[in-house]
């Protein structure tokens, strides 16, 4: 009777997780990482919409259960992908924060174009994101852009102010206003404007970031990191023509 329980705990031991036989038990996050994988392949090359979870188990053949295990739908692990490159962008910039050399404001404009292009990190993931029938989703990644990259530029802003350099008893809370606007501002699926109307936009923006950082024009000037963004959502014909 104790052989029958050992044998059958060992069974069950040895097929966990996947229906193979013989399948190389993978531990719980190199497994998640593996979908996370596959599905951002997938999404980029076949598109979101085109997507199946039935793609995305085969392409690593396990099966469905092991996919719902770790997310509660495509959408789900569609977050994921994003979130996994936003985080990777973020370990970039708290480095970037942390480091002696360089002011606080060319440390602030070397992350916002890291940020811009870790936001576009895939072009067709990106167009797929911006389609109208994708708009929850949308959403829902911007909530996930405010809410990773705030802290890191807070600490970016408070390092100024313990340096001198920014006057303000804010800087976690202006940072967190900034990245609202930032995403407000830059996403051609919310706000589609005319080159003209964009450097109007560029300037209040600009105004704006100064007066609530204490500082004057000369020392912070963001309209070439912004007019390299706006060119290109141009490319990627987000933005209305003149």
């Amino acid at each position: 009777m104790v052989i029958d329980i050992l044998f059958v705990t060992f069974i069950l031991y040895f097929f966990r997780g996947d229906s193979k036989v013989g399948r190389i038990t993978k531990t719980p996050e190199e497994r998640k990482s593996e979908l996370i994988e596959a599905a951002e392949e997938l999404f980029s090359t076949v598109g979101y919409s085109k997507t199946t979870v039935s793609h995305i188990v085969k392409k690593i053949n396990v099966a469905q259960g092991t996919f719902y295990y770790y997310f509660k739908s495509k959408e789900d692990i569609f977050l994921a992908v994003f979130d996994q490159n936003v985080k990777k962008s973020i370990v970039i910039l708290n480095e970037i924060v942390n480091r002696k050399e360089g002011t606080i404001i060319e440390k602030y404009m070397e992350m916002l174009e890291i940020q811009f292009k870790t936001i576009d990190f895939h072009e067709s993931l990106n167009i797929q994101l911006h389609q109208e029938e994708n708009r929850e989703i949308h959403q829902k990644a911007i909530i996930n852009t405010i809410k990773l990259y705030s802290p890191v530029y807070g600490r970016l802003f408070k390092k100024g102010v313990e340096e001198g350099f920014f006057k303000t008893e804010y800087p976690e809370d202006i940072a967190e206003y900034f990245m609202i606007v930032v995403n407000y501002l830059f996403d051609p699926g919310i706000c589609q404007l005319k080159e003209n109307e964009y450097d109007k936009k560029i300037l209040a923006l600009n105004n704006i970031m100064i007066r609530a950082l204490g500082i004057t024009d000369e020392d912070f000037k963001i309209s070439t990191i912004v007019k390299r963004t706006f060119e290109l959502h141009q490319k990627l014909q987000y933005i209305s023509p003149n």
